[in-house]
């Protein structure tokens, strides 16, 4: 498994504890709380960049299609 994908699965496993998630996962794996955060935070962007090429693809009108002035 490749680094990022270690912090993507660090992040996920964190995020299903409530609370202290994070300091639990990083006790159990030996990995650096700062590193499981830049996961939970990369994670998070990668969701919104997904979106954004959902809402882009679904376009009903082309691009500047609406009115200009």
């Amino acid at each position: 498994m490749s680094v990022r994908g270690e912090r993507l699965w660090a992040a996920t496993e964190a995020r299903t504890f409530r609370r202290g998630g994070i300091t639990q996962v990083s006790i159990a794996i030996r990995m650096s709380r700062k590193t499981i955060y830049a996961g939970l935070k990369e994670s998070e962007t990668d969701a919104l960049d997904e979106k954004a090429k959902e809402i882009s693809t679904n376009r009903v009108r082309q691009p500047r299609g609406g009115a200009n002035d």
